[in-house]
């Protein structure tokens, strides 16, 4: 049981921290959307069609974990925004989106983990960008408390 709550905890873990691996650079002037990845382009409508290993094959080579859960979730915001009648120059916009400051995250983590609710407090007023991983680190310390009380127990 107790192995099961640690892997359990573990996969969380790494849920949290797990970086997306899969670089898009978008070409929102062009008539039809391209998407440059890994030195090729495709156009929007391609990589709706593109199952993992036929991107491996024209890429040149096998795609890795990381990059094949990347693009699952790529393609399905893709078409989630197709769905929605979004544009073409709509979804360049979100897919150009500056990323997370992750400079801050981290250090909203360290805030939530050892401050507590304090710490998110003091990210709401300090650092906007750092509320987020200030969530998390409290998540994490209410893990970590929970797995020292089950173990102390048992």
């Amino acid at each position: 049981m107790k192995i099961i709550i640690i892997s359990i905890f573990t996969i969380l873990l790494w849920g949290i921290l797990a970086q997306p691996s899969l670089a898009v650079i978008t070409n929102p002037e062009a008539e039809n959307l391209t998407v440059n990845i890994s030195t090729q382009s495709y156009t929007l409508s391609d990589l709706t069609s593109l199952n993992v290993k036929e991107l491996g094959r024209k890429r040149g080579k096998k795609l890795n974990f990381r990059e094949k859960i990347a693009f699952f979730v790529f393609k399905r915001q893709l078409k989630k925004a197709r769905k929605n009648g979004r544009s073409s120059s709509e979804i360049a916009q979100a897919l150009n989106k500056p990323e997370r400051k992750k400079e801050r995250e981290g250090l909203g983590i360290i805030l939530g983990l050892f401050l507590g609710l304090l710490g998110v407090l003091i990210a709401y007023i300090a650092f906007k960008d750092a509320v987020k991983g200030a969530w998390t680190g409290i998540l994490l310390r209410i893990g970590i408390v929970l797995l020292i009380i089950y173990f102390s127990i048992g």
